[in-house]
């Protein structure tokens, strides 16, 4: 027996795939902290990440080219091992913020930055939590 195929059939959207503005992203992107920053070590160089998922981050910082590859050491705060990753480099702007994607990377790895995602969620939403919770001042008050 043969079944006939549907032709025209739309594909199953993978219920994963979040849509954005700059296309579809399979990891949660957070902003790192500015009190407890986040680093990625090339060489002698220091970048300072801006905002970080399990599958890329934006880094900021002199020299950084479209399409170049990063094989560095990235340091997050609160974890004591490093995490040796290589990254490609997938667009710059031009007051310096590069964004990129991990190439390669442990997995065990991956999730220790999905963990640290997780982690600035949940202190994200706790500040927002409070500036909710904080009573309007009055503007006749001083």
């Amino acid at each position: 027996m043969f079944w006939k195929r549907k032709k025209n059939k739309p594909s199953d959207p993978d219920a994963f795939n979040l849509e954005y503005d700059e296309g579809p992203r399979y990891y949660f992107r957070v902003s790192t902290s500015p009190q407890r920053p986040v680093t990625l070590q090339v060489g002698e160089r220091f970048y300072q990440v801006e905002d970080i998922s399990a599958g890329g981050m934006a880094l900021r910082g002199p020299g950084l080219v479209s399409g170049q590859r990063l094989a560095g050491i990235l340091r997050l705060h609160g974890d004591e091992a490093p995490l040796p990753l290589i990254m490609v480099l997938r667009n710059v702007s031009p007051d310096g913020l590069a964004g990129g994607q991990i190439a390669k990377i442990k997995e065990q790895d991956r999730e220790r930055i999905h963990l640290y995602v997780l982690a600035r969620q949940k202190e994200d939403l706790e500040e927002r939590r409070r500036l909710e919770e904080r009573p309007p001042e009055d503007p006749g008050q001083s």
